[in-house]
C-alpha cells in the first residue's frame, strides 16, 4: 500500500471551479482510494491506493473529477516518498519555511 499526494489545478482559486473537500473526498472514496486526506479548500489530497500506477490514478481523479464536479482539471501524483525526499533536501533550510515554495512541472 502507497500513499500519495495529489496536486489538483485549478481548483477553488479565485471563486472558479469550486469544490467541496468533503465531496472530493466521497468522490475518491467511490474509486477506491483509502485513508483520504484534505488540505484546506486547495483540492490537494493525500490518500493510499494499493493498485494504480500514479498516472493512471491521475487519470482516474481527473475523469472523477469531470463526470462528478463537471470541471476540467489536470492532476499531478506525487508519492509521500518524493515529497519526503525533497523536503530531506531542501537547500534553503535556514530560510523561514514559511516564505519557500515549490512548483512542481509536468
Amino acid at each position: 500500500m502507497s500513499e500519495y499526494i495529489s496536486l489538483i489545478r485549478g481548483i477553488n482559486i479565485g471563486g472558479r471551479n469550486q469544490i467541496k473537500m468533503g465531496e472530493l473526498k466521497e468522490v475518491c472514496a467511490k474509486i477506491g482510494f483509502t485513508d483520504i486526506k484534505t488540505y484546506i479548500q486547495s483540492g490537494n489530497l493525500i490518500f493510499t491506493e494499493t493498485e494504480r500506477n500514479k498516472l493512471s490514478i491521475a487519470t482516474t481523479i481527473e475523469k472523477a473529477i469531470f463526470k462528478h464536479f463537471g470541471i476540467k482539471t489536470v492532476v499531478l501524483i506525487k508519492s509521500k516518498k518524493q515529497f519526503d525526499t525533497i523536503i530531506k533536501n531542501n537547500p534553503y533550510a535556514d530560510i523561514d519555511q514559511s516564505k519557500l515554495y515549490i512548483t512542481f512541472l509536468f
